[in-house]
């Protein structure tokens, strides 16, 4: 495969790139003296309310992706991602570094994001997000060497579930579009560069892995 991604990308650039909430008093009779008011709370309990507390999180775990290129053929990446999010409530702030490849090339991206916490339930949150990426990769053999340049939108839906008020496993899906910013192929010293559109890729995202919110 490697053979004809670099033969491809070289032939086709030489001809053209979460707050507490307070305690009520039980409305109704006065109490008799002598006895203790009855109190109702109405705040939840502490680790449900996980995935919308405000603060900042650390995760790290598995992370693939599976593509699909007119020019550049399929394939299946793997490797890991390391990201960091802030809660405010509802709503949060995302950033991940991933490194994958799939023993042909490798692929390095890093992007940025907010994400939205739609349902929350005791221990268990589901959390839809969208952001933004740059995402760069390189093949050599044979002489010669092809470099790409990303710029990518990913979207996904992370389900999470919190074993203790700090530490949660979760497990995403998501899809991305790549769009060619660069492409660079060398044969023995001589350089040709662009972009197309025809180097554009898309394909489906999933991870799983530990979050440790402080």
């Amino acid at each position: 495969m490697k053979k004809l991604i670099l033969a491809g990308v070289v032939g086709f650039l030489s001809l053209s790139t979460y707050a507490n909430q307070p305690l009520f008093l039980n409305g109704g009779s006065p109490q008799v003296m002598g006895t203790s008011p009855n109190y109702i709370s109405t705040s939840s309990d502490v680790t449900s309310s996980n995935a919308m507390r405000p603060g900042f999180s650390v995760k790290g775990g598995y992370s693939g992706l599976k593509i699909d290129s007119d020019l550049l053929g399929k394939g299946r990446f793997n490797g890991f991602e390391l990201g960091a999010t802030y809660d405010f409530d509802h709503r949060g702030l995302w950033t991940k570094f991933e490194t994958q490849e799939d023993n042909t090339f490798d692929v390095d991206q890093f992007s940025l994001g907010g994400h939205y916490t739609f349902f929350n339930n005791k221990q268990t949150y589901m959390q839809g997000s969208l952001g933004l990426g740059y995402a760069w990769s390189e093949v050599k053999g044979n002489g010669a060497s092809v470099d790409l340049d990303y710029i990518f939108l990913p979207v996904g839906v992370e389900v999470g579930y919190y074993f203790t008020q700090n530490l949660a496993a979760y497990a995403g899906l998501g899809y991305k579009w790549f769009s060619n910013e660069n492409a660079e192929a060398c044969i023995d010293g001589e350089c040709v560069s662009g972009d197309s559109r025809d180097l554009d890729v898309h394909g489906e995202s999933y991870n799983f892995g530990l979050k440790y919110k402080f």
